[in-house]
């Protein structure tokens, strides 16, 4: 053939000859990792994030878990997920089915790693950098995931926030900061 093609896509041929060294060879594979290590935003965002309802890039926080960095795990995961104790254990794991590490052996056990940075959490807590309190006010009704969602992000940005519930106890097992909850 006059052109490179990719080993892993060609079928093996009688008579077949390899050549894995030439010229051009060497120049296409410094063209192709060139490109792997140039600076371009947006599009390597891989299939586990792309296919997260909360957007959480699973990606870094698996590195981070890696490295033994819980923390700064835990804090990549509350950006888009703020309560992952809970949606930890409900996930539907939309990540793991588009995992591309299926093709080799399986998928990462993204809901697993996920759900052990949301124990660390409940024992060596960690608390998000709140902006300074800006004197406005906010009435969030329902203690529910969605109302307890709002009102961390907003708590986080500087609001004071008032959960109203209409039955007696609150969503379980979450703390918030500087927020109060009323019965309404």
């Amino acid at each position: 053939m006059n052109k490179l093609i990719p080993a892993c896509s060609t079928k093996v041929s009688a008579g077949m000859k390899i050549h894995t060294k030439s010229e051009n060879i060497i120049e296409s594979r410094r063209t192709a990792l060139a490109l792997l290590m140039s600076n371009h935003y947006a599009d390597c965002i891989g299939p586990c994030t792309n296919n997260c309802p909360a957007g959480v890039d699973a990606q870094t926080y698996i590195a981070l878990i890696s490295m033994g960095k819980y923390k700064e795990a835990l804090k990549l995961v509350k950006e888009n997920n703020p309560l992952p104790l809970s949606i930890g254990r409900v996930c539907v794991r939309d990540c793991e089915a588009a995992c591309r590490r299926k093709f080799i052996d399986e998928p990462v056990s993204v809901n697993a790693l996920k759900r052990f940075i949301a124990d660390y959490d409940n024992v060596n807590k960690w608390t998000p950098e709140l902006k300074k309190k800006n004197g406005k006010k906010v009435a969030v009704i329902g203690s529910g995931p969605a109302g307890f969602s709002c009102a961390y992000y907003l708590t986080v940005e500087g609001y004071s926030v008032t959960i109203f519930e209409k039955t007696p106890k609150a969503w379980r097992n979450v703390t918030l900061w500087n927020s109060r909850i009323s019965p309404s």
